[in-house]
Order: C-alpha cells, then structure tokens, then sequence
C-alpha cells in the first residue's frame, strides 16, 4: 500500500484519506471530477477547498494575477539580424518577497 502525506503542511486534511478519495474517482480522475467530490462535506477533500465564495473568490484572483504578470513579455527585434523577436519576462517575481520587478530594474 502507498502512504500518501502532504508535501508542505498547507491543509488541515488527512493526506491518506484524500489520496483514498481521489482513487475512489478512479483513474480518469480529472480536476472537474475531484471539485465534484469535495463538495459533500462529508468528504475529507472537502476540507482541501474553500468554500466562502468571496474567499476563493479573492483566491483566484491572486492566481490571475500572477497568472497575468507572468505572461506578459517584452519582444526586441534586433536590428541587424532578420526579424527574430527575442523574447523577455517583463516582470519576476524577486527572491526576497517584495513582490513583482520589472526586468530593467532587475538589470
């Protein structure tokens, strides 16, 4: 038998229990699918999610945002050569926490 556990100690769930639960889905088990199942509350993956609606609202915009600044790149065509657009994340996320910097910047 495979023991599942959590790799960082983000939810208040039993790892085992939900990996049991995903299982139970079986092997065609899709993102769809689990959300489906976590909604009884008598689920252990139903502890995985949040269900206040402006929470995992606020949530989910975050991970758009990242999602947006991620995406966005700056195209330099380099003039003496054929029009090749080199491309460059215009934004990174900095090591120390404080947020997103544009690349010049960084530089």
């Amino acid at each position: 038998m495979i023991t599942a556990t959590w790799k960082i100690d983000k939810y208040d769930a039993n790892p085992q229990l939900v990996a049991n639960e995903i299982r139970e889905i079986g092997d065609d088990a899709t993102v769809d699918s689990i959300v489906a199942k976590a909604k009884d509350p008598a689920t252990e993956l139903h502890k995985c999610f949040t269900w206040d609606t402006q929470k995992a609202a606020e949530k989910c915009w975050k991970i758009e945002a990242r999602e947006v600044v991620r995406n966005l790149i700056i195209v330099k065509v380099e003039e003496d050569k054929e029009p090749e657009p080199t491309q460059i994340r215009l934004f990174h996320k900095t090591v120390n926490g404080e947020g997103y910097k544009t690349i010049k910047l960084i530089l």
